[in-house]
């Protein structure tokens, strides 16, 4: 989690990342090398963007790899997710992984 400090008062929100240890090794024993990234926008009191990657296993059903909650979406948080994301799940696969987003459509 991160947070920017505020002069006059308590640590603003900035992003979180979640990635528990059973999705990830889900997704490498069980799952295509397909990622599909989207960011949606989170309605309730605090607002914010939620990043989230996800696979699919061999039942065709979807499989939550990670998310995160970002203040913005934009480059920054993106490469940050996407920098995180690779240092959990690292490079096993022969041929690499293969992504889609939201913006492929």
């Amino acid at each position: 989690m991160e947070s920017t400090p505020q002069p006059d008062g308590p640590p603003q929100f900035r992003r979180i990342y979640i990635c528990f240890d059973g999705y990830k090794k889900g997704f490498k024993e069980g799952c295509r090398p397909l990622i599909g990234l989207d960011g949606a926008f989170l309605k309730g009191y605090y607002g914010g963007i939620l990043l989230s990657a996800v696979g699919q296993d061999s039942n065709n059903h979807i499989w939550v790899i990670a998310y995160a909650v970002v203040d913005v979406e934009n480059k920054e948080n993106w490469t940050w997710f996407l920098d995180l994301l690779h240092n959990d799940l690292g490079n096993h696969v022969q041929y690499g992984w293969n992504f889609i987003s939201d913006m492929q459509k």
